[in-house]
Formats: C-alpha cells, sequence, structure tokens
C-alpha cells in the first residue's frame, strides 16, 4: 500500500523532427519536476550532488517490504510501436532488495528489468501487455553493488519485440520476440526498489535516457 506520494507537475521533452529525447543527470539539489516518488512511510527520493556528475538517491525505510519508486505521475508518453529506448545507469548498495528498471504504463503493462533477491541473485527481464506476459525470464545477469547500464529497446521492425543489454551486451534469452506481449499503451519510466529485509535499501542512479521515434 502507499502511505506516501510526493507530485511534481511540470513535465518536458527535447523535441525533435524525427524523434522525442529525454535525459536527467541529476545535477543541481533536487529531482526536476518531471518525477513524481510514492511509496511507504520514511522512504524518499534525493539528488546527491556531492558525487560527480550528481545522482537520484533512492531509499526505503528500515521495515521489511518497505518500497520507494519514482515516475512521470502516469504522464504516459512512450510508445513501443514507435520503438523506443531506456537507458539506466544505477548501483545497488545492499543486494537483499527487489529492483524494477522499466517502461510502464502506470497500471500493469511494462517492459522491465527486475532483480529480487527473495528468488535468486540474478536480473531478469519481463514483457506485459494486457494481461498477456511473458514470465520472468533469467538474462544471465549476476547482480552486484557496481554501477551497470540498463538498456531496453522495443523494436517495431519485422513484429514488434524488445531487446535486453547491459553494460552494452545482449542478455542472455533476448531479444523477447512474442509480439502479443508487447506494450500497446503508453508508457513512462519507473524505478521501483523494495527492502527484502529490516534494513533501510538505497539504490543510486546516476542518469535515466529515453527516446523515442515520432
Amino acid at each position: 500500500m502507499v502511505d506516501y506520494v510526493e507530485t511534481h507537475e511540470a513535465f518536458c521533452f527535447d523535441s525533435f523532427p524525427d524523434k522525442l529525447l529525454f535525459f536527467d543527470d541529476f545535477l543541481g539539489d533536487q529531482i526536476q519536476d518531471e518525477w513524481r516518488e510514492s511509496g511507504g512511510v520514511g522512504g524518499d527520493a534525493d539528488v546527491v550532488d556531492g558525487q560527480t556528475g550528481g545522482i537520484m538517491r533512492i531509499t526505503t525505510d528500515s521495515d521489511d517490504d518497505d518500497s520507494w519508486q519514482v515516475d512521470w505521475n502516469n504522464i504516459g508518453t512512450i510508445m513501443a510501436s514507435s520503438r523506443c529506448t531506456i537507458e539506466i545507469r544505477a548501483l545497488i548498495t545492499n543486494l537483499t532488495c527487489r529492483v524494477f528498471l522499466a517502461l510502464h504504463d502506470g497500471t500493469a503493462d511494462f517492459v522491465t528489468f527486475k532483480y529480487d533477491s527473495d528468488v535468486d541473485g540474478d536480473w531478469d527481464f519481463q514483457v506485459r501487455n494486457a494481461g498477456s506476459a511473458s514470465g520472468y525470464i533469467d538474462t544471465g545477469v549476476t547482480a552486484d553493488t557496481s554501477y551497470h547500464i540498463y538498456r531496453i529497446e522495443c523494436h517495431t521492425h519485422g513484429t514488434a519485440h524488445v531487446h535486453f543489454y547491459v553494460d552494452g551486451t545482449e542478455t542472455s534469452n533476448s531479444p523477447y520476440t512474442t509480439a502479443a506481449d508487447v506494450p500497446t499503451l503508453e508508457m513512462q519510466p519507473w524505478i521501483y526498489l523494495q527492502a527484502r529485509e529490516a534494513v533501510a535499501k538505497t539504490l543510486d542512479v546516476d542518469y535515466v535516457y529515453v527516446r523515442q521515434d515520432r
């Protein structure tokens, strides 16, 4: 259950003749107005500008299963049908947790990386559309406490399919090619952190990059 929601109202995109681009390097002293943060009491998402380039640090409370997340306040802008990409550079500081790095429609459909220490030590991916879903599929990438670049690309040549990359290398079982599972609604970035023990957890996000063809 979500106990707290903080909403920022402004929203912006850089627009070009052939594409839409969004990039947030988390500079300054607060997260930008695109982001809404929500979750259980005691969590937070803040810019930490003492690190080179700045980061967004997402923190949970110290209760088991407490969570915190950021998204675009359900302002769906990104369409898989228009060849979209999300790239997130992030670091998990303690691996006893669950993490989603995703494009999400605000309800139940998404393309996502998922790590869950209650399941195993690897990253998985899932592609889900209107109840039709891939299930969680092992990427073959073991989670650790270093920075990595997580990239999801939704392609439309041939039939709709999704590619998953970590540090520029395509993961095991990618691309995912069941077109019926690829979301058809507008999506937004979604970053989610959940503690898997009664200890506060943090997720450091160096940047978020999103692009979409027009």
